[in-house]
């Protein structure tokens, strides 16, 4: 009898051993196929990237900031400072007082001018879509519009809730079910992240009629087109970058998010005549409210400009303090200017008419050609000074 018991508990020792190999074997071979590394990347994301403080949106209230900032109406009051302008000689030191509607699709500035220990006098700029207006009585009285082919004020999503681990953990099988529906292929890749991992390719796409519970977070109708993504993941299947490409949205456009923690993001966009224009944001875990910014310029005259500049901000009840230290703008490796801004951005709501009734106005101004102005920059400088009361103190 005690044979047989042996026996038996062999047989079943047998059996669960079986069972484990060939659940391992399972789980080993699910683990390697391109949708379940792409869905163990997003539980490590949720689970850990989101825990970092150099991760891009750590304790940053996304919604708020879409809805009722980028989105809504705001006002700017602060002081600008813009030093050793190369062709002036000069440093600039500004007042500056702004309204920001994004209803109105317009902005309005007043900038005192000061310079060196004169005081100059006041600029208007105004803008509407992509047109920009400057009313420079300084300037003998000058008053210039031009079309910057940029819209200046962009739709950003319309959260409807913040994209943090709760929601993740609330939409994990809507994420498991988007992911089987998705179309996954591994790609030949090159990519090594900066701790020197070499990273696998795999070029995802989100079919029309898919991921509705995202376009809902975006507060977006469901779009009828197909959206591509390539992510990059390490063996262990952590996300060390994804490229997505914008352009079914806006023509020209992707955006890249990068690094060990999803601390930098570079998005690109194609301007008209083969120019581009890319804004580089890198956020470190040295500092809680801080980014590295730098918008570079790429112009189809063989001239590249950059602007760079260190981000940092003090939440307060009705918006948040905002400082910007370190700019600096060249062209190419030449240094034309550096400067600075500090002041207070508040939430508001413009009833009024953000332009004060002044649009005939301003549609009469002398329109310019921006990119005559670019290409010559010392002979608009010379014609500004010229017409400048003060132009010849400074040589003009």
């Amino acid at each position: 009898m005690e044979k047989t018991n042996k026996k038996k508990l062999f047989r079943i020792l047998i059996i669960v051993a079986i069972v484990i190999i060939a659940l391992l074997i399972a789980v080993s071979v699910f683990c390697k196929r391109p949708k379940s590394r792409l869905l163990l990347s997003v539980l490590d994301f949720k689970n850990n990237t989101m825990q970092k403080n150099d991760f891009l949106a750590y304790d940053v209230d996304l919604m708020e900031l879409c809805r009722e900032y980028f989105n809504s109406d705001v006002e700017i009051k602060g002081e600008m400072g813009l030093n050793d302008i190369k062709k002036l000689n000069a440093s600039v030191f500004s007042d500056i007082s702004a309204k920001r509607s994004f209803d109105q699709k317009r902005l309005s500035a007043d900038v005192g001018l000061n310079l060196l220990v004169f005081e100059a006098g006041n600029i208007e700029f105004y803008a509407e879509n992509s047109s920009l207006y400057m009313d420079a009585p300084i300037l003998g009285n000058s008053s210039y519009s031009f079309d910057s082919v940029i819209n200046f004020f962009p739709k950003m999503p319309n959260l409807t809730d913040n994209p943090d681990s709760k929601w993740y953990s609330d939409n994990l099988w809507n994420i498991i079910q988007l992911i089987r529906e998705m179309d996954v292929e591994a790609l030949e890749s090159d990519y090594t992240d900066a701790e020197g991992v070499k990273c696998d390719a795999f070029k995802s796409t989100i079919h029309k009629g898919s991921g509705h519970f995202i376009w809902e977070l975006l507060d977006m109708e469901d779009p009828d087109f197909d959206i591509a993504f390539t992510a990059y993941l390490t063996p262990s299947n952590k996300l060390r970058k994804i490229e997505v490409d914008l352009s079914p949205i806006l023509p020209g456009a992707y955006v890249v998010l990068e690094g060990c923690d999803m601390e930098k993001v570079n998005f690109s966009y194609e301007l008209p005549d083969n120019e581009k224009a890319t804004l580089i944001v890198q956020r470190s875990n040295e500092y809680k409210n801080y980014l590295d910014c730098k918008l570079i310029y790429y112009t189809n005259a063989d001239a590249v400009y950059s602007l760079e500049s260190a981000l940092e901000w003090e939440n307060h009840d009705n918006g948040f303090d905002l400082y910007i230290k370190n700019l600096s703008l060249r062209k190419d490796n030449s240094l034309l200017c550096t400067g600075y801004f500090k002041g207070d951005v508040m939430k508001s709501s413009f009833s009024e008419d953000v332009f004060e009734g002044k649009d005939e106005y301003l549609y009469g101004f002398e329109k310019i050609d921006w990119k005559a102005i670019r290409n010559d920059v010392d002979g608009f400088v010379k014609e500004i000074l010229n017409k400048m009361s003060i132009g010849e103190i400074f040589g003009g």
